[in-house]
């Protein structure tokens, strides 16, 4: 026999032992893929999944967006179908991985079946309120932010512990989070560097903690870096707590408790904190901005401050946002406009350079009825020594579900399917529920840029403003009205108007109205006489998805609340019609009676 017969036949013996390793990897090979496929509850500890493993939900296309929530370098959207899906940033998106950036959206792991009506994200965490008060986080946890007790990360959302009662309300700010719950109290935790929880103390807390507030009544809480800001609600001031700058110097500094902003002599109706500066929504649609201006930020065309300021050339804003050193707003037309930093495109104007007065955001269709801006942004020198920015997009969310982002995309966070930067809006991938319209030719930009270098002027005080809201709200005429005008309220077009003769209750000025109401529609209007704050008031409703919207004459939506919490307000600019529409998003078994009732001041 030669060598190469020796080593190319196996003896019998080599190969029945061949043969039967063969078959026992066969054979575990079976029982693996016939075992189920382990589960992970909201509650249980999360586990790593590495690539190839745990492969995300993808989002199919066509799926509606109802909220967003943008965060450091990462943002989230909740769908009409009670899903959240995320992108960017690995380690806070929960799917379940922890180095794994996404520049598409996945869907978080672990809120099946859950009826989710509100999301917020901080630098490095999210959260969603669920429809029956509670409260689930995931993400980077160094702080406590997450609020279940511990300091370690959690790759899928895991529960806050210690929140005492129902929550109607949350916000993310950097590496603290805040809840509002039924009783109007607020709770806080997560970092307390500055105060930013509000307890009293400068100790981080990794359970939630009460703000200290008299009276324990707050609305519209709003996270920042090292600081928190509130509406009271029966004042409707603002308070603030934490690092306050740029306002009055007999309370600017640190604040471990609730201080009510001064300087805002009159009342807010909304409120947004960036880094370090913050701004409130009030009549008229005018902002109104505190802080450091280092970008322009405060919309005063770049003068240095120690008060609160209103934005030049701005009014008949809706709803308010801010950033790092950036702000946003959406106007009664649907449109939006950005001033501040803008040295990613953040302003989606297509000059990245930074304004101080509000500048429109170019290249958007459609009408945008939610949006979010990025708070984080650093910088760090490229091989070249050439400063590298990261952070630093906003978001828009329009009233067809579509979502489009614009400006830094380092980690994915514009959900494009890539990493470059934007500067103008490009639809996220699945939220496709519009077009873009490319930017016109560059041309000179329509305002003056922030100046590198300029002498600090002398800063001249705005006169105080007269008040245009009331401190008492009057009832207001809930009339008729047909649905001639195709309102769109929920996520599919529902039923023609179910006519209001099924009232239970005559219509008559100052009083409830009793309606019922299926998977069709109500539809009323009212008339203020002048500028000021509409509130419309929903009780007594056994449908888990009763929806209210508040809607121009032209059919703008301008306050949306898909799952009733009780109450919805709008400051509206001007006196004229408005109107109301009540609808199921889906169908319920039963008709659902409802109540309702509008009032203003």
């Amino acid at each position: 026999m030669n060598q190469q017969s020796l080593s190319t036949k196996e003896p019998p013996l080599r190969r029945r032992r061949t043969l039967i390793l063969i078959l026992a990897g066969l054979i575990m090979l079976l029982g693996v893929m016939l075992a189920p496929f382990p589960t992970q509850s909201i509650d249980q500890a999360p586990r790593d999944i590495s690539a190839g493993q745990g492969a995300p939900s993808l989002l199919p296309n066509g799926e509606l967006a109802i909220r967003i929530a943008v965060g450091g370098y990462h943002m989230c959207a909740l769908t009409a179908s009670n899903r959240v899906f995320c992108w960017g940033a690995a380690g806070r998106l929960g799917d379940g991985t922890a180095e794994i950036n996404r520049a598409e959206p996945v869907q978080v792991v672990g809120l099946d079946g859950s009826e989710i009506k509100e999301i917020a994200a901080g630098d490095s965490h999210t959260c969603a309120l669920r429809n029956d008060g509670k409260m689930f986080c995931w993400g980077y946890n160094n702080y406590g932010q997450l609020g279940d007790g511990s300091t370690e990360p959690r790759y899928v959302p895991s529960e806050v512990r210690r929140l005492n009662e129902s929550v109607t309300a949350i916000s993310a700010g950097a590496v603290h989070t805040c809840a509002i719950g039924q009783s109007g109290k607020a709770r806080c935790w997560g970092r307390n560097r500055n105060g930013e929880l509000g307890d009293g103390t400068r100790i981080d807390r990794r359970y939630p903690v009460e703000v200290q507030a008299d009276p324990n009544a707050l609305t519209n809480i709003v996270g920042g870096d090292g600081l928190t800001c509130a509406i009271a609600t029966d004042t409707r001031a603002v308070k603030c707590w934490g690092k306050l700058e740029g306002v009055n110097e007999n309370y600017a500094g640190i604040k471990t408790a609730p201080t009510e902003i001064l300087d805002m002599d009159e009342a807010a109706f909304g409120l947004a904190v960036g880094r370090t500066h913050a701004c409130a929504l009030v009549a008229g649609g005018r902002v109104r901005c505190w802080g450091d201006n280092s970008f322009g930020q405060l919309g005063n065309g770049g003068q240095t401050v120690v008060h609160v300021v209103q934005v030049e050339n701005l009014s008949n804003a809706q709803s308010l946002y801010a950033g790092h050193g950036q702000n946003c707003v959406i106007m009664t037309d649907g449109m939006a406009k950005c001033w501040g930093m803008n040295m990613s495109g953040q302003l989606g104007n297509g000059n990245p350079v930074a304004y101080n007065i509000p500048q429109d955001v170019i290249g958007l269709t459609g009408r945008i009825v939610h949006m979010g801006i990025g708070r984080y942004v650093t910088s760090a020198l490229d091989q070249n020594s050439s400063e590298v920015f990261y952070g630093g997009f906003a978001c828009a969310l329009f009233m067809n579900g579509a979502i489009k982002c614009w400006g830094n995309n380092s980690f994915g966070q514009l959900g494009n399917g890539t990493v470059e930067k934007s500067l103008v809006p490009v639809g996220v991938i699945g939220f496709d529920g519009g077009n873009i319209i490319l930017p016109p030719p560059a041309g000179p930009p329509t305002a003056t840029p922030v100046p590198t270098a300029s002498p600090t002027p002398t800063a001249t005080p705005l006169p105080t403003p007269t008040p245009r809201i009331g401190t008492v709200y009057v009832p207001l005429n809930l009339a008729q009205a047909d649905d001639t005008r195709g309102f769109f309220v929920g996520p599919n077009e529902v039923e023609p108007n179910d006519g209001l003769n099924e009232a239970n209750g005559p219509l008559v000025s100052g009083l409830d109205y009793y309606g019922l109401a299926n998977d069709a529609r109500d539809i009323f209007y009212i008339e203020p006489t002048q500028a000021g704050e509409i509130m419309v008031s929903v009780a007594a409703n056994s449908c888990p998805n009763l929806r209210v919207q508040l809607l121009a004459s032209n059919s703008l939506v301008l306050a949306d609340d898909r799952l009733v919490r009780g109450q919805m307000t709008y400051v509206a600019g001007a006196s004229g019609r408005y109107f109301i529409a009540v609808a199921n998003g889906t169908a319920c078994n039963q008709r659902s009676p409802y109540q309702i009732k509008a009032t203003y001041r």
